[in-house]
C-alpha cells in the first residue's frame, strides 16, 4: 500500500507530459486483480496507478501497435477519447520522444522494480531478528537493481522497436515471451512487499518466469532492436537456465521446507546466490570501465605482410608456369574422360523411405527415386503426356511410379508405361509402348544408392567396376557414422574443402578440434594426376607419443589422402596399437563424396569408419556406443561441423568465380598441396556439364544466413530417421504442455491447504517436466535450423588467459 502511494505520485509526474489519449487508459479486469495483490480495499487508485504503467500487455498497446497521434506524434489509438487534450511539450522532450519513441514505460518499469528494492531493503534492515529472511530479502533488491530492472527496460525497449521496426511483423513471439515473463517478475515483486509472504515465494514466482521464458524457446525467438533474427548462443542459455533453476530450487526449500531449519538454509543458500549475481553484474561494469585499448606495432606487422604476401605471389606465380607446362604435356590421356560415364551416390540405403519416391538432383536435372519392393529405381523425373513431376505422385500396388496428373504408371527398369486410365480396355499396349519415360542405372554398394550418369538403356552396360568404394567399409572391424546435406555451393568446391586438412583447426575450433593444434602439415602428392585422380601422404610413420632416450613401444602414427574422380576423397589416420603394428592400432577414415547437383550445389555423403583397438579387458565400450547411438542423435552433431563451413564457402565460391577462377588463389605452404592437386585436375578434366537450363540460384541474390543453416531442407527432410525425431519431438513438446498446465492448475489447491509434501512432489514433477520440454525443443531446433549456435565457437569472445566461450552468468544474463 505504501510502494503504490508514493510510486503512482512518481508516474503522476512522468504522465503529466504524456499524450492524453484514450490508449492511455487501459480499463481491464485483470488490471484490478493485479491491485489486490498490491495494495489493500482502501486505495484501489493507486493501485490501478501502478498496473496502468506496469502491464506489460499496456506496454505493447500502448506504445508499439497503435498509430501515431497526429499532434503529439505518440502512440494512440484511432482518434482521442472523450475529453483528450495534447499536453504541452518542450524543446527537449520533443527530442527525447524523436522518431516516435516513447521510453516512458521502460523507465517506468525499471523504477517500479527500484522502488521495490527499496522497500525490501527497508524491510530487511527492521527485521534482521530473521537473518536468513533479511538476506534473502536484502539480495532480492540487490538483484532488482542491479539485474531485473535493467534487464526487463531492456528487452521492452528492444521490443518495442522491434514490432515498430517490422510493422508487427516479426517479433511477436519475443515480445509475448518479454511480456510474459516481466509480468512474473512484477508480480513476484508485488507479493515480495506483502509483510506476511516469505520474499522466498516471490522468488519461487519470478524465478518461475524466468524457466518459463526460456522453455517457451526465448533462445531462438530473440530478435534484436531492428527486428532481425538474433539468437542467443546455446552455451549462454545453459549457463543462464541451471542458474536460475538452482535458484528457483533453493528459493521453493526456502519457502516450502518441512521444517524451520530448512526454509532457513534454503533463504541463506537463495540469499548467497542472489549476492553472487549481483557481485558478477557489479563487477563486470567496473571491468568494462578499466578496459582500455592498447597500442599495438601495426605498422611493423603490416610491413611483414607486404613483403611475405609479394614473395608468397611471386611462388605462386613460378608454381603455376610448372603446372602449366606438365599439364600441356599430359593433355592426350584426358580425353577420354566424359563426366557423365561415372557413378554418382544419391542416397543413403538406410536413411531413405521406401514408401514415398524422392526427387533428387543431378547435373541440372531431376530424377524421381523409388523402391519398387525388388530394387530401387530412377527415372527422369518428368511424365512424358504432360512433363507432370512423377516425383508428386505416388508407388502403386505393382512398384510402378504413378503419375499425379492423370494417372499414368512406369515400371522402373526399362521405364515401359503400364497403364493409362483413359484408354483402357481399348487395345492399347502399342500406344502404351511408345509412352515410356527415360530412366537411369541404380545400383546398391556398401549403403549407398548408386547412379550412373549417362541416361538411357545403354546404362546398361556400366562397369560396376568404376564405382568408388571405401576400403575400410568392407572390413568387419570398422563401424562407422553416416551423414548427408546438401550444400549451397558446388561439388569442385566442396571437395577442395573437404581435402585441405589444414582448414580444421581454425574453422572447427572447439567442434572437432582447436586452433592451438594448427600448425604446417608435410603434405606430398605422392602419384601422378591422372584422369582417374591421385594420392598423397603426410610425413609417414611421425612418432605422436614419444618417450625419453631407450624408450619402447613409441607410438606412430601414418596419414595418406586419396582422390579418386570424380567426387570421392578421403582421408586415413591409423597408429600403431602395443605390439607396434598398425593393424592392432587405433584406425580412423574421413570418407566424403560429392554428388553434382547442378550449378552452386551439390549433396555431401560424409562417412566416418572407426577401428577401435581390442581393450585388454571388458567390452570394447566406443564401438558399443557407435553401433547403438540413434542416426539422428549421430547427425545432430556432424550437422554443427558442417555448419562451420555452410556459413562462408557459398561467398567464396562467387568470388573465387568472379576474380576467374582458383589460380588467383596464393598459396605457398605445404599444406595446400592436395588443393593444387585438385585444382590442377579439375582444371584438365574441364567443367561439370550441367544442363542449359540450370541455373545458380544463388548467384543473383547472396542467400541469407537462414538459408544457409536451413537443416531442415539440406538433411532432415531426406533423412528418414531425423524426419521421425523432429516430429517425436514435436509431439512431445504438445505433451509437456499439457502436463505443465494441468500442474499448474493442481498447484493452488494445493498451496491453499497447505500440503507441503505433495506442493514439493509436484514441483519437482514439473520442472522434471520442463527440462523434457527443454530436451525436445533443443532437439526440434537442431534438426531445422543452425541459426541458434551462430556465431560458431571459432568466433566467440575469448575469455582472459585460456580461450573460454563465456566466463560469468553475468556475459549471459546482458541477452
Amino acid at each position: 500500500s505504501t510502494f503504490a502511494r508514493h510510486f503512482s505520485h512518481v508516474l503522476a509526474a512522468g504522465r503529466a507530459h504524456a499524450c492524453r489519449c484514450s490508449a492511455m487508459r487501459p480499463t481491464r479486469p485483470f488490471g484490478f486483480l493485479f491491485l489486490l495483490l498490491v495494495v489493500d480495499g482502501k486505495r484501489p487508485a493507486q493501485g490501478f496507478a501502478v498496473w496502468s504503467e506496469l502491464s506489460p500487455v499496456h506496454i505493447f498497446q500502448t506504445h508499439h501497435l497503435q498509430p501515431p497521434c497526429a499532434a503529439c506524434k505518440r502512440p494512440q489509438a484511432a482518434a482521442h477519447g472523450r475529453g483528450g487534450k495534447v499536453g504541452r511539450t518542450r524543446a527537449s522532450e520533443q527530442e527525447v520522444l524523436g522518431n516516435q519513441q516513447s521510453t516512458l514505460m521502460p523507465t517506468g518499469v525499471s523504477l517500479a522494480y527500484y522502488a521495490v528494492a527499496l522497500i525490501l531493503a527497508t524491510s530487511a534492515a527492521k527485521s534482521f531478528a530473521n537473518w536468513p529472511e533479511a538476506f534473502a530479502r536484502l539480495a532480492t533488491a540487490g538483484v532488482a537493481v542491479v539485474d531485473l530492472g535493467p534487464t526487463a527496460g531492456k528487452q521492452l525497449d528492444e521490443s518495442r522497436k522491434a514490432l515498430q521496426a517490422t510493422d508487427g511483423s516479426l517479433g511477436r513471439r519475443w515480445a509475448g515471451l518479454v511480456c510474459t515473463k516481466v509480468l512474473g517478475e512484477v508480480l513476484g515483486l508485488s507479493l515480495a512487499l506483502r509483510a506476511s509472504s516469505p520474499v522466498c515465494a516471490a522468488a519461487v514466482v519470478i524465478l518461475g518466469s524466468h524457466l518459463l521464458f526460456w522453455l517457451g524457446g526465448a533462445a531462438s525467438a530473440r530478435v534484436d532492436a531492428a527486428g532481425r533474427p538474433a539468437p542467443i548462443p546455446p552455451p549462454v542459455v545453459k549457463v543462464i537456465f541451471g542458474a536460475d533453476l538452482v535458484a528457483c530450487s533453493a528459493a521453493a526449500l526456502g519457502w516450502l521446507g518441512p521444517t524451520p531449519l530448512t526454509r532457513a538454509v534454503g533463504s541463506a543458500t537463495f540469499g548467497l546466490g542472489m549476492s553472487i549475481v549481483c557481485w558478477e553484474k557489479l563487477s563486470g561494469k567496473m571491468a568494462a570501465q578499466r578496459r582500455k585499448v592498447t597500442p599495438s606495432s601495426g605498422g611493423a606487422v603490416a610491413a611483414r605482410a607486404v613483403r611475405s604476401t609479394r614473395h608468397a605471389v611471386a611462388e605462386a606465380e613460378r608454381q603455376a608456369t610448372q603446372e602449366e607446362s606438365e599439364e600441356a604435356d599430359g593433355a592426350a590421356e584426358w580425353k577420354g574422360f566424359e563426366w557423365k560415364r561415372q557413378w554418382y551416390p544419391l542416397a543413403f540405403v538406410k536413411t531413405t523411405d521406401k514408401d514415398v519416391p524422392h526427387r533428387l538432383e543431378l547435373f541440372g536435372e531431376h530424377l524421381v527415386l523409388w523402391w519398387d519392393s525388388l530394387a530401387w529405381r530412377a527415372m527422369l523425373d518428368e511424365c512424358p503426356h504432360r512433363l507432370a513431376p512423377l516425383s508428386e505422385g505416388r508407388i502403386d500396388e505393382a512398384g510402378c511410379i504413378e503419375c499425379p496428373y492423370h494417372g499414368w504408371a512406369f515400371e522402373g527398369s526399362s521405364g515401359a508405361c503400364t497403364k493409362i486410365p483413359q484408354m483402357e480396355g481399348m487395345g492399347n499396349s502399342d500406344v502404351r509402348g511408345k509412352c515410356g519415360g527415360t530412366v537411369f542405372r541404380v545400383v546398391e554398394r556398401q549403403g549407398l544408392i548408386w547412379v550412373w550418369g549417362e541416361r538411357g538403356l545403354s546404362a546398361n552396360q556400366a562397369d560396376e567396376g568404376l564405382i568408388p568404394v571405401c576400403e575400410a567399409m568392407e572390413d568387419p572391424a570398422f563401424d562407422w557414422i553416416d551423414v548427408s546435406r546438401d550444400m549451397p555451393y558446388s561439388a569442385d568446391m566442396l571437395i577442395e574443402n573437404v581435402i585441405d586438412s589444414s582448414h580444421v583447426h581454425f574453422t572447427h575450433h572447439k567442434t572437432i578440434s582447436k586452433r592451438e593444434n594448427g600448425k604446417p602439415l608435410p603434405l606430398r602428392v605422392t602419384t601422378k594426376i591422372t584422369p582417374s585422380g591421385f594420392e598423397g601422404t603426410f610425413q609417414p610413420n611421425a612418432a605422436v607419443a614419444p618417450t625419453g632416450e631407450g624408450a619402447t613401444n613409441v607410438q606412430k602414427t601414418e596419414r595418406s589422402t586419396k582422390y579418386t574422380a570424380p567426387g570421392y576423397m578421403h582421408h586415413r589416420i591409423r597408429s600403431t596399437g602395443d605390439d607396434g603394428s598398425f593393424d592392432t592400432g587405433f584406425e580412423t577414415w574421413t570418407v566424403a563424396y560429392a554428388t553434382p547437383s547442378g550449378p552452386g550445389r551439390c549433396r555431401l555423403f560424409a562417412r566416418f569408419p572407426f577401428r577401435f583397438p581390442k581393450p585388454k579387458r571388458g567390452p570394447n565400450l566406443s564401438r558399443f556406443i557407435i553401433q547403438r547411438l540413434p542416426d539422428w542423435l549421430q547427425h545432430l552433431g556432424q550437422l554443427r561441423v558442417l555448419d562451420d563451413d555452410n556459413i562462408f564457402l557459398p561467398m567464396q565460391e562467387r568470388r573465387v568465380q568472379d576474380v576467374g577462377g582458383w589460380r588467383r588463389y596464393v598459396m605457398p605452404a605445404t599444406s595446400d598441396n592436395f588443393v593444387r592437386a585438385y585444382r590442377r585436375w579439375y582444371d584438365r578434366a574441364g567443367d561439370v556439364p550441367h544442363a542449359p537450363w540450370a541455373v545458380d540460384e544463388h548467384r543473383a541474390k547472396a542467400p541469407s544466413k537462414e538459408e544457409l543453416l536451413d537443416r531442415k531442407t539440406q538433411h532432415t527432410a531426406h533423412c528418414k530417421s531425423c524426419s521421425g525425431a523432429l516430429r517425436n519431438a514435436e509431439r512431445l513438446q504438445q505433451v509437456c504442455r499439457l502436463a505443465l498446465f494441468f500442474g499448474c492448475a493442481v498447484l493452488p489447491t494445493l498451496l491453499f491447504r497447505m500440503a507441503v509434501r505433495p506442493t514439493i512432489a509436484l514441483l519437482a514433477a514439473q520442472l522434471a517436466i520442463a527440462k523434457v520440454w527443454q530436451l525436445a525443443a533443443s532437439v526440434e531446433t537442431g534438426l531445422t535450423s543452425g541459426l541458434a549456435s551462430y556465431p560458431p565457437p571459432r568466433n566467440q569472445k575469448a575469455g582472459r588467459g585460456k580461450g573460454r566461450e563465456l566466463r560469468t552468468v553475468e556475459q549471459g544474463r546482458r541477452f
